[in-house]
C-alpha cells in the first residue's frame, strides 16, 4: 500500500507482492473535521478477500491520529457488498443522495471518537431503552 497525502487528500494504491496494482482509494477533507472517502475499488479478482475490511480499520486509526472527528462515505444503493462492509465497520446510515452523475447513493458516517459515537447513537436511536 502506498499512501500519498496531497493537502487534505489521500491517494492510496493497493499492490500485489509482485508490484501489480490491484486497487485504489481516494478521499479528501470534506470539512475541517470530516474526511470523505470518495472512491474505493479493487480489480474483480481481488474482491471479497477482506481487503476493504482490513484497509478501513487501519485507515480509520490513521484519520484519528491526524485529527479528524468523522469519516463519511457514499455507496451506491445497489452495492450491497460495500454497504454491508461499511455497516460492519461501524458506519451508520445518515442520508441519501440522488444525482445525475452518480445515481442513487447512501451516505454513511463514522464518528472517530467513542464519546461522539455514543452521542450520535443516543440522539438518533429508534427504540427507547
Amino acid at each position: 500500500v502506498a499512501i500519498q497525502s496531497l493537502s487534505g487528500s489521500e491517494a492510496i494504491v493497493f499492490h500485489e507482492r509482485c508490484g501489480n496494482p490491484v486497487g485504489w482509494a481516494w478521499g479528501y477533507m470534506e470539512y475541517a473535521d470530516t474526511f470523505l472517502l470518495d472512491t474505493f475499488g479493487l480489480v474483480p479478482t481481488h474482491r471479497r478477500r477482506g481487503i476493504y475490511t482490513q484497509f478501513i480499520k487501519q485507515f480509520l486509526r490513521y484519520l484519528t491520529e491526524v485529527g479528524y472527528e468523522k469519516v463519511t462515505v457514499y455507496t451506491h444503493a445497489n452495492n450491497r457488498a460495500m454497504l454491508i462492509a461499511n455497516l460492519k465497520a461501524g458506519f451508520s446510515i445518515v442520508g441519501m443522495d440522488n444525482s445525475e452523475n452518480r445515481g442513487f447513493m447512501i451516505k454513511l458516517a463514522y464518528h472517530l471518537h467513542e464519546d461522539r459515537r455514543n452521542d450520535f447513537y443516543q440522539t438518533f436511536r429508534i427504540l427507547p431503552e
